[in-house]
């Protein structure tokens, strides 16, 4: 297509074409290389690529909540990286708390709560007291603790970070099962349902935009963060 006319004048569909994939709000770039917890993501690897692909693509069109999710960012990630780093886990685990929760004290129809979206009896076999009174989910500090607790087992359980986080959403007799179902070790060579699938992913797309914004179009001054 050359053009076509409207109104009397020629439209260069090819230029307008041009114009919008230059625009901030489209085609989110997918990094050459990519390290999370000091693993490399191989993302020569065509559905690697094409799977993070997809959920930059989310994280980056879903404009109002990735931005919140940015602001509350400078409020929460200095509490995680402390106490990360106590526990002698990677940093970039504090991105499974935001594509749990958005770092809100969210409830999930499941009855998950918290930050870092814990049900009830993993929370207390984490060691959170969870009654009538208290409820230590919601707790920034003791939540994320527990979280960090819930890592240090899945290390112990499952040999790579892809595995350990989807366990996360899976959990571990499910991530287990579905590993020796399909007679492999590794995340990436199982076919789940589409949450757990795409749930790495998720958490890896949140930790691409949220170490560079202004790259995905998301410019933000120090005053614009809480």
């Amino acid at each position: 297509i050359v053009g076509c006319k409207e109104g009397g004048s020629v439209i260069d569909v090819p230029s307008i074409k041009r114009e919008f994939a230059n625009k901030d709000l489209l085609l989110p770039t997918v990094p050459k290389s990519l390290k999370f917890c000091g693993e490399e993501i191989d993302l020569n690897d065509d559905d690697l690529r094409e799977r993070l692909d997809r959920e930059l693509i989310v994280t980056k069109h879903s404009d109002a909540a990735t931005l919140l999710i940015l602001k509350r960012s400078r409020r929460y990630f200095p509490i995680f990286d402390s106490i990360l780093a106590a526990n002698n886990l990677p940093l970039d685990l504090k991105y499974v708390a935001v594509a749990e929760s958005g770092l809100t004290n969210a409830t999930s129809p499941a009855g998950a709560m918290g930050i870092w979206q814990l049900m009830e009896g993993t929370a207390k076999e984490l060691g959170l007291q969870v009654d009538e009174f208290i409820d230590e989910r919601l707790h920034y500090h003791k939540s994320t603790k527990a979280a960090c607790q819930y890592f240090k087992q899945s290390i112990e359980k499952f040999q790579d970070w892809p595995t350990r986080i989807t366990s996360y959403n899976r959990g571990f007799q499910g991530m287990a099962n579905a590993l020796a179902n399909q007679y492999t070790e590794h995340f990436f060579d199982t076919q789940m349902n589409s949450e757990s699938a795409r749930y790495f992913f998720r958490v890896l797309a949140y930790k691409i935009v949220m170490e560079d914004p202004s790259q995905y179009g998301f410019h933000l001054t120090d005053y614009d963060y809480y």
